[in-house]
């Protein structure tokens, strides 16, 4: 009798590690617009900043999925795009994130070098 009730007690709780499955957060990453509206961001990488390699990029619609699983006070998101500022989000819990990623000021650019290299080949006389 005291053997299946170790038994017992040992698959409940070896039963709740094999089912502790992460959380889903989802988002959007969207830029402003021109004329004032938003725009999804398609292929943004989104990433946590303590784990880097734990990251997605955004669909055709600007919207990700990660994974989170432990909540504590450093969970932050990375998000960047070329052309736009990197933004970092604080995460508190399951919410629905809704990010909009700001443009650089594209007058800092003062210069532009353009190099061109190339190579041809000359016919050989035999």
């Amino acid at each position: 009798m005291r053997i299946h009730f170790i038994t017992f007690f040992l698959s409940i709780v070896f039963a709740q590690f094999l089912f502790a499955q992460s959380q889903k957060l989802r988002g959007v990453v969207l830029e402003e617009s021109s004329k004032g509206t938003f725009v999804p961001l398609v292929g943004a990488p989104v990433f946590w900043l303590n784990n880097p390699a734990i990251g997605v990029i955004t669909d055709t619609s600007g919207v990700f999925t990660i994974d989170f699983m432990e909540r504590n006070s450093n969970n932050r998101l990375v998000i960047s795009y070329l052309g736009y500022k990197s933004d970092t989000v604080f995460v508190k819990g399951n919410e629905r994130l809704r990010i909009i990623l700001a443009s650089q000021n594209t007058k800092e650019l003062t210069e532009v070098e353009i190099i061109e290299r190339s190579f041809s080949k000359l016919p050989v006389a035999i």
